[in-house]
């Protein structure tokens, strides 16, 4: 099963502040996904949503519906420096509760590293998503 995931991304520091007194369409300003594993190799979309509440800072929602609704999950506030990289996260290192679609497995935990994401004055860009645990293989060949 996966337990740990980390998503590289960088955010547009010119991206305009959420307002919710505004209507905002999306409720998030950028969104990408990823596959997560649970102990039988069940892939399940790990959606992340990032969206800007101040300058400088982001906080990034998880969603099991895919599709950033009120049922988003705040996994973690991300404050960056005047250069454009990471100054804090909190909580520090995010754990996400995913639900597998067996319910003999349930839930399980994965650790989210954000630790290289950016906000420079350039488009949102994913650099790298990654996660430990993956779907069930196939024993090929063996050749000594």
């Amino acid at each position: 099963a996966t337990t740990s995931m980390a998503a590289e991304l960088n955010l547009n520091a010119s991206a305009p502040v959420w307002n919710a007194s505004v209507p905002n369409v999306p409720l998030t300003t950028y969104g990408t996904s990823l596959n997560v594993y649970d102990s039988q190799g069940s892939a399940i979309p790990a959606s992340l949503y990032m969206r800007k509440i101040a300058d400088d800072t982001w906080q990034v929602y998880t969603d099991p519906t895919s599709d950033a609704t009120a049922t988003a999950s705040l996994a973690a506030t991300l404050t960056f420096d005047t250069n454009g990289q990471l100054a804090s996260s909190v909580p520090a290192a995010p754990t996400l509760s995913i639900t597998s679609p067996n319910p003999n497995i349930g839930t399980f935990s994965a650790a989210l590293d954000l630790s290289k994401t950016t906000q420079y004055a350039t488009a949102f860009a994913v650099t790298d998503l990654t996660q430990d645990g993956y779907a069930p293989g196939d024993f090929v060949a063996l050749s000594i």
